[in-house]
């Protein structure tokens, strides 16, 4: 029996409805949303572009665990399984970060969790929050 070749560059899984459904680079899996697989933290990893048409918003999730690793992607994280992917993945993601009109959502930044990625006097690039609001729902009585 021969083995396959190794695709996880190319795709990743996504739960979706109970089911696990194989979703490629590049693959719209939603109107506007589009699949970046970007392995290296952890097999399969993966990023989403939102593009409504105005503007863009990039979840990376794991990809940047803090902002300090915008200007040093090559600063590891704990669970990591692969250096070089993820320092490539940050490299790509960076970019795509830096492009017009785009937003970041980095799940690890605390209460800075959405973004721009801008550059600082040095050429570095670093996190500018944005300022955000959210509305919760009133809490249940118990």
């Amino acid at each position: 029996m021969g083995t396959l070749p190794d695709r996880s560059a190319e795709m990743t899984v996504v739960p979706m409805r109970g089911n696990h459904e194989l979703i490629r680079e590049g693959e719209e899996i939603w109107p506007g949303v589009r699949a970046v697989v970007t392995p290296g933290h952890t097999p399969g990893h993966s990023s989403f572009i939102v593009d409504s048409g105005a503007g863009r918003i990039i979840a990376f999730g794991d990809a940047f665990h803090a902002p300090a690793q915008l200007a040093h992607p090559e600063w590891g994280s704990l669970p990591d399984t692969d250096a070089d992917g993820v320092l490539k993945a940050r490299t790509r993601l960076l970019g795509e970060l830096e492009q017009p009109g785009t937003l970041g959502f980095g799940i690890h930044f605390g209460d800075q969790a959405f973004g721009r990625v801008v550059r600082d006097e040095a050429g570095a690039p670093t996190w500018q929050p944005v300022a955000t609001e959210f509305v919760r729902a009133t809490p249940r009585l118990l």
